[in-house]
């Protein structure tokens, strides 16, 4: 048997003491944390932009090709356009997709007119659309009305960080109706021109 030159009272405070973090050590964590913050934020916000860009693209793909896909199994004209706040289609503004038929065919949704797909869209960047029309519309073979294009630019990236081109996405749409996912653009300057 070992007898301990503590008493239990010497035990416990010594414990006590060992559990503890000084300040050097508490300096030293934070000054770690605050090196690994400044070199991991400025990634953080690029993988989010980039994140949010392809989303966008997607979903616009998505909208397009279920557009066209309506208008072939319908054997009508059918139009995607975006709304904005004030219930209007608008190439500049986006706060709904809709896709509809346009009875009318005046390139705007109407109250009579019955949406068919109407999805909340309000991504935090640029998004236009290039279109003649300021609508996507596909015919009953599935033919797109006129060449097209969405561009969609970040907005949490400055069109001066190098991976800026890397993050605009264009949607374009041929008059075959095909829709492509045009993932990079070439260079800055192309970059800064679409946006």
């Amino acid at each position: 048997m070992k007898i301990s030159p503590f008493t239990d009272t010497q035990s416990r405070h010594h414990f006590h003491h060992a559990c503890g973090l000084t300040l050097i050590e508490l300096l030293t964590a934070l000054a770690i944390f605050s090196i690994l913050a400044t070199v991991g934020i400025p990634q953080l916000s690029y993988w989010l932009a980039r994140a949010e860009a392809d989303n966008v693209s997607k979903t616009l793909y998505k909208h397009l090709q279920t557009t066209r896909d309506i208008a072939v199994s319908q054997r009508e004209q059918i139009t995607l356009c975006m709304l904005d706040s004030s219930g209007q289609c608008n190439a500049n503004a986006a706060e709904t997709l809709v896709i509809f038929k346009d009875k009318d065919r005046n390139r705007q949704y109407n109250k009579g007119e019955r949406i068919i797909v109407q999805t909340p869209f309000k991504p935090s960047g640029k998004l236009r659309l290039n279109a003649k029309l300021g609508v996507v519309r596909f015919n009953d073979v599935g033919n797109s009305h006129t060449f097209s294009s969405f561009i969609y630019c970040p907005k949490s990236i400055e069109p001066s960080h190098t991976a800026y081109p890397l993050l605009v996405k264009k949607v374009t749409i041929r008059l075959t109706g095909r829709i492509y996912i045009d993932g990079r653009v070439n260079n800055a300057k192309a970059a800064k021109t679409l946006c």
